[in-house]
């Protein structure tokens, strides 16, 4: 009975709850990530003064080192 309620909500309800969930935050927020798509992009792409390493640089660095040593913990 499990496996079937989980083949269910996974196979056909998941997928349009979270296109639902999505269409309603870009709602209700008016598509701010639209709307602000040139300035995020300007700025994650910016240049830090005197170091050298953008900020999306620097972000994609410490989501890779956070999500590397979650993978090899969850292995172990």
């Amino acid at each position: 009975m499990l496996e079937g309620i989980n083949q269910m909500l996974n196979g056909r309800i998941l997928p349009f709850l979270l296109l639902a969930a999505g269409l309603f935050y870009a709602l209700r927020l008016r598509f701010f990530h639209l709307r602000r798509l040139p300035e995020i992009l300007r700025v994650l792409t910016a240049k830090n003064e005197g170091s050298g390493v953008s900020s999306f640089r620097s972000l994609t660095l410490a989501l890779a080192g956070t999500l590397g040593v979650g993978n090899i913990v969850g292995v172990a």
